[in-house]
């Protein structure tokens, strides 16, 4: 079932980075919700389908991008996956800050490195740290909501 819910979310991140995000793009910077479906599947997720999922969405980057080596955003992203300390995984999954922590992470390495090997990160590091920052505020208050909506929807205890 949980591979159902990321298999969506990850289309929805998919339209979302195609049509959505150029549009809602401030001061050069743009949401990636393709690394918040990969921060989800790192809460969710143990074992080998972190590293399937690392691969997708690191394809699907690649693919979207368009421009320099394909392939480069899918060794990235498993690289970043099997590097990160299984405390800030444990964190995420805990609070809101630690999962803030993991997509911020996960934007500034994965974009970072990438456009480092594309050649760009000197005159792009103001763009990548906005994408961070303006990702990492999207998924935290994506996050926030969903757990206000889940509390509203929890069943309440009958009085006595």
């Amino acid at each position: 079932m949980k591979h159902a819910l990321l298999l969506i979310l990850a289309y929805a991140a998919l339209v979302t980075e195609t049509t959505l995000a150029p549009e809602l793009s401030l001061a050069g910077g743009v949401i990636r919700p393709l690394w918040l479906v990969l921060a989800m599947s790192l809460c969710i997720c143990r074992g080998t389908s972190v590293a399937v999922w690392a691969a997708v969405l690191g394809f699907a980057s690649d693919c979207l991008r368009g421009s320099g080596p394909l392939g480069l955003d899918l060794v990235l992203c498993l690289l970043v996956v099997a590097t990160l300390p299984d405390l800030l995984v444990r964190r995420a999954t805990r609070s809101a800050a630690g999962f803030g922590l993991l997509v911020a992470t996960l934007v500034f390495t994965i974009d970072g490195g990438s456009l480092l090997v594309r050649g760009g990160l000197p005159e792009n590091l103001p763009t990548v740290l906005l994408d961070g920052l303006l990702t990492t505020v999207a998924g935290l208050v994506g996050l926030l909501l969903f757990r206000s909506c889940n509390r509203l929807l929890q069943p309440v205890p009958l009085g006595s």
